[in-house]
């Protein structure tokens, strides 16, 4: 949708392409008939105030996420090709996906039980004091036994660094982009499934959605056929049927 916001911008050339040409032609808009060119401006004005200036911030923002969660636009750089958008959008994007991830989709951890009445603290064991004998023998010290003992010290006082478990968001997002864009994304999402279990289910919920309400003109149209004055005496559970026969039959 920016492409064609872009391509359709005051200073853009319409491109035409003829099976006779090689080459497309560019007619600038100062060639273009005055008819044409204002409607060209106002449809150009239309889809900046849609889709840029005055959109809706939950769709924004669905938009943003299913597009981050495609393997070849999960670095969202392609809005650096786009003068409209702007650069912070960036950060946003990812931001308003990690939040998503992280309180709706990102696994919990199950909750410490308390200790019960059978896993009470036991107490101490108690150390016998030592004997006489004991206590009167002396250990002969040298300077390699001290030596060695401070060292030994040293290494049980080091504290070694955590180890820096990625859970399956930043794992996804830490691998290399998809560079092919004809990428079939749902077959691909197949694949890792096993790998990111929980975050393709993610994916199926913003994948699910469609790109218009065409679908939905459809059946809306189908069932106008099916309901029509021949068959008002139809139940709804049989237009129901119908309509899910219709549009889910194996071709």
């Amino acid at each position: 949708m920016y492409g064609l916001i872009e391509g359709m911008g005051p200073d853009a050339p319409l491109v035409m392409n003829f099976p006779e040409q090689e080459a497309a032609y560019e007619l600038e808009p100062k060639e273009m008939h005055d008819g044409v060119l204002a409607a060209r401006t106002d449809m150009y004005d239309d889809w900046v105030t849609r889709w840029i200036t005055n959109i809706d911030p939950e769709v924004k923002r669905t938009y943003a996420i299913a597009t981050l969660l495609h393997p070849s636009f999960k670095d969202y750089e392609f809005i650096d090709d786009f003068a409209l958008i702007p650069q912070s959008d960036k950060a946003w994007a990812l931001r308003e996906l990690r939040s998503e991830w992280a309180t709706v989709w990102k696994p919990r951890k199950p909750a410490v039980e308390e200790a019960g009445p059978s896993e009470a603290p036991q107490p101490e064991a108690t150390v016998a004091a030592p004997t006489a004998a004991a206590a009167t023998k002396k250990r002969k010290v040298t300077l390699a036994s001290l030596l060695s003992a401070r060292v030994k010290k040293e290494k049980t006082d080091e504290v070694l660094p955590a180890p820096v478990v990625l859970d399956e968001l930043e794992q996804y997002l830490a691998d290399e982009e998809e560079v092919n864009l004809e990428t079939k994304v749902l077959k691909w999402w197949q694949v890792k499934e096993a790998k990111w279990p929980n975050l393709a289910k993610m994916v199926k919920q913003y994948f699910a959605a469609p790109a218009s309400s065409a679908g939905v003109e459809r059946v809306f149209s189908a069932a106008g056929k099916m309901h029509g004055d021949l068959s008002k005496s139809a139940a709804a559970d049989t237009l129901e049927a119908s309509l899910f026969a219709a549009f889910n039959i194996d071709w």
